[in-house]
């Protein structure tokens, strides 16, 4: 069994740029926030003859902005004008396609995540993997994930590729866009991890 501690923080290269105003009567301005998160981690690593299992929980908090609440109503750019708009000359200048009206503002959010890794078939190369994720605060949401794990031979066993099938639910508890159906948020996805000195054959 082997286990470990670590301090992971991510920080987005590019920022999110929302061009928002508290409302129609007032100029728009553009936004801008580069996402953060930080987190401690605390990881389990057991292997037996037949299946290998990873677990881990993070505990951390990530910037976040009210876009994310629905808290801001969200228009496009092409409607501004016969919404009552009235800043004519930001709204040639912008480059998205939408805008936000409220009043913007940004804070952090705890959040809390768990997961297991299991590979169990095929001589521990299929497995599954299942995350829950949780958020407090303004931005609440519950996130879960299921995978299909399996992994291809590379050169040799370090070189392994890995891929995972993931299904998401984002906002389980639909606390967050309740006009949304659960389902309107369910997305299907799939993930690739490739060392960099991976060569398949």
């Amino acid at each position: 069994m082997q286990l470990a501690f670590r301090m992971q923080i991510c920080i987005w290269l590019f920022a999110q740029k929302p061009d928002a105003a508290p409302n129609f009567t007032t100029t728009l301005t553009t936004q801008k926030l580069y996402n953060f998160e930080a987190s401690l981690i605390y990881s389990q690593l057991r292997e037996w003859k037949s299946n290998r299992l990873f677990s881990s929980i993070n505990i951390g908090a990530k910037n976040q902005n009210n876009i994310n609440t629905s808290v801001l109503d969200k228009h496009p750019v092409a409607d501004y004008n016969h919404l009552g708009g009235i800043d004519t000359i930001k709204l040639g200048q912008l480059e998205s396609k939408d805008i936000y009206i409220g009043d913007y503002e940004t804070y952090f959010s705890p959040f809390t995540r768990l997961q297991f890794v299991d590979y169990f078939l095929a001589k521990k190369s299929i497995g599954i993997s299942v995350q829950a994720e949780k958020y407090f605060g303004a931005y609440h949401p519950l996130n879960l994930k299921f995978g299909i794990l399996f992994t291809l031979a590379g050169k040799d066993d370090e070189t392994k590729v890995s891929f995972e099938v993931q299904f998401k639910w984002n906002d389980f508890g639909n606390n967050i866009l309740p006009a949304k159906t659960r389902s309107d948020k369910f997305l299907v996805g799939l993930s690739v991890g490739v060392p960099l000195s991976s060569k398949i054959y």
